[in-house]
């Protein structure tokens, strides 16, 4: 567990949890869609079957092609991040009210995690680059390692 969380490991270990999170989404709608054929259960399921897929694929690559997308077609990464955005908002909407009339886990986790995953997207793409260059920073112990340039 210790090496999980060296270098780039916490990146790793979020983007595991943040399969696993989109894994109950994807079977729950797909099995509603396979029940009942919608496009609104199309849309749900099968963007959080994206979204594990995506999340399971090996992170350095992963924000290896995200760099060259921003770099050569950030109005595709902008649009796309909208796109997100939204759909991460439609659960938020549909679940926080529930969660506030009656709090539980059930609508909790739901509701403020798509409404954190809204958020996050929306923030400003050097922001969120600032985020995970501190994350990736090598660490001994609890001491951050400077990298020494010659």
């Amino acid at each position: 567990m210790l090496s999980l969380l060296r270098r780039g490991g916490w990146l790793r270990l979020v983007t595991l949890v943040l399969a696993w999170a989109h894994s109950f989404p994807a079977a729950k709608h797909l099995g509603l869609f396979v029940d009942n054929p919608s496009l609104t259960e199309a849309w749900k399921g099968f963007g959080a079957l994206a979204a594990v897929v995506i999340y399971l694929l090996p992170v350095p690559w992963l924000v290896g092609r995200i760099q060259v997308l921003w770099q050569r077609r950030r109005v595709v990464v902008q649009l796309a991040t909208t796109v997100l955005v939204v759909a991460h908002l439609v659960p938020a909407v549909d679940h926080l009210p529930r969660f506030w009339a009656e709090p539980g886990w059930s609508e909790g986790w739901r509701g403020v995690g798509s409404l954190l995953a809204a958020t996050w997207l929306a923030l400003p793409v050097d922001w969120q680059g600032r985020v995970l260059q501190w994350v990736l920073r090598p660490r001994v112990g609890t001491r951050v390692v400077e990298e020494v340039v010659p």
